[in-house]
């Protein structure tokens, strides 16, 4: 069940001012947002990693996070009162801002725990955002690749001994 920030009222983009603030406080440059559909749906932020420039992204995936509000609405005791056609359209596009809502303070949240990581030396940015690592001549991050293609088609073919 999805209990986190369930009820926020804080919108999508005063989150993401939050994330390029904090974002350019642990020396973050190129700090921007990634459109799809006319909606902001990530963060892209280079980072200084051993003197060499790597980019970042942290998608935010509030489609999934809808999906999980609507198991759960579903899932609840019967006994609500059936809705009508206008009451439907209302309750589905609330349930959509909603999940907007919330996915963006996760990942506001996940952030400010990875750059805490980082500030006090526990990991390095590698080590924290590898997964969103932006690919050199790609616009897929390491992570998307391996979930497409899976792990062992990145690595190199073994070497015979």
């Amino acid at each position: 069940m999805i209990h986190y920030k369930h009820t926020t009222k804080i919108s999508p983009d005063r989150t993401s001012a939050e994330m390029t603030t904090l974002l350019a406080k642990a020396g973050a440059t190129h700090i921007q947002q990634i459109i799809n559909e006319g909606h902001v749906a990530g963060v892209e932020f280079i980072l200084d990693v051993g003197g060499k420039p790597m980019a970042f992204r942290v998608p935010i995936r509030s489609s999934e996070i809808l999906v999980r509000m609507s198991n759960e609405y579903n899932e609840r005791p019967r006994g609500r009162r059936r809705l009508g056609d206008g009451e439907i359209a209302r309750h589905c596009q609330r349930m959509k801002d909603d999940a907007d809502r919330i996915s963006w303070r996760i990942a506001l949240e996940w952030l400010k725990v990875q750059l805490s990581f980082i500030d006090c030396g526990a990991r390095s940015p590698v080590e924290v955002f590898l997964a969103d690592l932006i690919m050199p001549n790609q616009s897929q991050t390491l992570g998307q690749l391996v979930k497409e293609r899976g792990i062992a088609a990145l690595l190199p073919a073994p070497k015979e001994r």
